[in-house]
């Protein structure tokens, strides 16, 4: 009993070791194949911080939008978002936003046609 706890940490310590050493590799479109992807871009991620009633991301936190034609704010009139969620069928984008910088975190949603915003 006594070597499981020991061999499982070993195992972890291994599988920790090796993907942080692993080399990271840039992520790019490069024809008009290419799928497009969102990602949220933020100075200061915390992911405990609900737990304190804090905020997750910083003020500054934004979605964008990679394509072929590059990076851009996916939604360029909030003052922040965060965590976007295509639906299932590739129709509808959740996310979470805020319009103005104090109002409070709103859970958004927009029609999604990834074809059409990937330009």
């Amino acid at each position: 009993m006594r070597t499981r706890p020991i061999s499982v940490g070993l195992l972890s310590l291994v599988v920790v070791t090796i993907v942080g050493v692993a080399p990271t590799r840039s992520v790019s479109c490069s024809s008009q194949q290419s799928p497009a992807f969102l990602f949220t871009v933020a100075k200061n991620y915390e992911p405990l911080a609900w737990m304190h009633g804090e905020d997750r991301f910083s003020a500054d936190a934004k979605i964008f939008l990679q394509a072929a034609g590059g990076n851009h704010p996916l939604i360029p009139g909030f003052a922040t978002s965060a965590d976007p969620a295509v639906s299932f069928d590739g129709k509808n984008l959740l996310f979470a936003g805020k319009k103005k910088l104090q109002d409070p975190w709103q859970i958004w949603e927009v029609a999604w046609h990834a074809a059409e915003n990937s330009n």
